[in-house]
C-alpha cells in the first residue's frame, strides 16, 4: 500500500467547513493508501505581518514537517501561501525523495480577485504572483474543483467535494404549505454567499403585498453577519428573517426540520467564480431539501431540485421561488 502525507499549512478552527472537506478526504485516501495528516506550525502573528511585507514569508515551519516525513511515495499539500520559504520547501521535497509525487490542492480558482478585495493583501497576491511560475518544477498535479485543464502551467485533477451520505440525517417535514415557505441558509457568512440578493428581493416582494409569506433562517457567524442583522433593519424584514447563530447537532437538525427549502451561495460572481464544488449543496441536498442558488456545481447537473438563479448582483425573485417551490412539493 502506498504511503503518503496530508500536509495542511494551517487549521482555522473557526471554520468547521474547512475542516469536514479536509476529514472527508483523508477517509477516502485512507481507503487506498497508508496517509497520515500533518498540520505545519505557524506563528500566526509573525506570519499577518511577515506575509503582508513586500520581502517578507509566512511564517510556517516547514523544518518540522521535513523532520517528521519518511519515503513518501506522495504527499498531498493544501494550498497555503505561495512565497519563497514555501518553494524551498517543496524543494527539500523533491531533493530528499526524487521520486515522491507532490500535489497540490487549490480549494478556489481562479483566486486573485479573493485576495485583492483586501487592500493589505497587496504584496501577498504580488509575492504570489510570482513565486507561482517555480510551481511547474516540484510540483506533479494541480486538485482543482474548476474546470481548467491545466493551472500555472501543470495538469489539473479536477475534483468534486463530497459527503458521507450516511452521516446526514434527512429532514421529514415534506409537506405543501399554502400561505408560508420557509427557507434556511446555514454558512460562516462570507462576501460570496451575497444573501443580500435574497433580503432585496424580499422587501420589493413585501412592497407589492406579497401574499405567500417567506421566512428565512440564517445559521452561522462570520464577517458579513453584522451587515446581513443590518440590512434586515433597513428593509424592515425583522419578522421573516431570524438569525440563529451557530448551532449544531440537535439544534442545528431542528432548524432545517423547519425548512422546506435551502439558500446556497448567491454572491459568487464577487469573486469571477462561476463553477465550483461546495460542501453545502451536497449537505443540502442528502437533507433532502431544495436548493436555490446562483452558480454552477456539477450536483445541479440534471437535478430538478435546484432553482439556479444568475450569477451576478441582481435581486432574487420571490415569485420564481413561489413558483419552484409549488412544482417542487
Amino acid at each position: 500500500m502506498k504511503r503518503g502525507y496530508y500536509i495542511v499549512p494551517y487549521v482555522n478552527t473557526k471554520d468547521k467547513g474547512i475542516q469536514k472537506k479536509i476529514d472527508y478526504q483523508i477517509q477516502l485516501f485512507r481507503r487506498y493508501t497508508n496517509i497520515e495528516q500533518m498540520v505545519i506550525p505557524c506563528n500566526y502573528i509573525m506570519t499577518s505581518i511577515l506575509s503582508r511585507l513586500p520581502f517578507g514569508s509566512a511564517k510556517y515551519d516547514y523544518q518540522t514537517v521535513l523532520n517528521k516525513i519518511e519515503d513518501p511515495d506522495y504527499v498531498y499539500i493544501r494550498q497555503g501561501s505561495i512565497d519563497k520559504q514555501f518553494i524551498y520547501f517543496l524543494k527539500c521535497i523533491k531533493r530528499m525523495y526524487p521520486t515522491c509525487t507532490i500535489i497540490y490542492e487549490i480549494p478556489a480558482y481562479p483566486y486573485d480577485q479573493v485576495i485583492k478585495s483586501k487592500l493589505y493583501n497587496y504584496f501577498i497576491i504580488k509575492k504570489d504572483r510570482e513565486y507561482r511560475k517555480e510551481l511547474i518544477n516540484f510540483i506533479d498535479r494541480i486538485v482543482t474543483y474548476s474546470k481548467d485543464d491545466y493551472i500555472f502551467g501543470i495538469k489539473t485533477i479536477k475534483a468534486h467535494n463530497g459527503i458521507d451520505c450516511n452521516e446526514i440525517l434527512p429532514v421529514d417535514n415534506y409537506k405543501l404549505q399554502n400561505k408560508a415557505i420557509n427557507l434556511i441558509a446555514v454558512a460562516t457568512m462570507n462576501p460570496w454567499h451575497g444573501y443580500e440578493r435574497l433580503f432585496y428581493g424580499m422587501y420589493k416582494y413585501y412592497l407589492r403585498n406579497g401574499i405567500v409569506k417567506i421566512n428565512v433562517i440564517i445559521v452561522g457567524s462570520g464577517h458579513e453577519l453584522p451587515i446581513y442583522e443590518q440590512l434586515v433593519k433597513e428593509l424592515h424584514l425583522e419578522e421573516y428573517v431570524r438569525f440563529t447563530g451557530v448551532k449544531i447537532g440537535k439544534d442545528l437538525y431542528e432548524l432545517y426540520n423547519q425548512a422546506d427549502m435551502a439558500v446556497a451561495s448567491l454572491g459568487m460572481y464577487k469573486f469571477d467564480f462561476d463553477y465550483v464544488s461546495t460542501l453545502k449543496s451536497c449537505e443540502y441536498l442528502a437533507k433532502g431539501l431544495p436548493i436555490i442558488a446562483a452558480y454552477d456545481d456539477y450536483v445541479f447537473h440534471g437535478n430538478q431540485y435546484c432553482l439556479k438563479f444568475p450569477n451576478d448582483s441582481s435581486d432574487i425573485s420571490v415569485d420564481k421561488i413561489i413558483e419552484f417551490y409549488k412544482d417542487i412539493y
